[in-house]
């Protein structure tokens, strides 16, 4: 169950929400493209990854997250 944080909106609690409903592979990959906000060679730098399989990673990450975002944005809080 996630914890209520202030300054989360419900918007934000859906992405937490949504992200936790992904494997952590897809979840690393997620965070560090979109939240820390780093460039494809720096994401595979800080995972150690090639900056193809971030690539291929991120874009199975947004498939998966855009198949769950449904169950998952529609479940009670």
């Amino acid at each position: 169950m996630l914890e209520r944080r202030p300054g989360i909106g419900p918007g934000g609690r859906q992405v937490e929400r949504l992200m936790q409903a992904l494997p952590a592979h897809y979840r690393d990959v997620l965070t560090c493209r979109f939240l820390l906000n780093l460039s494809i060679r720096e994401t595979a730098t800080r995972l150690g990854l090639t900056e193809a399989n971030v690539k291929v990673l991120q874009l199975r990450a947004l498939k998966r997250a855009t198949a769950v975002e449904y169950i998952v944005t529609r479940s009670p809080n």
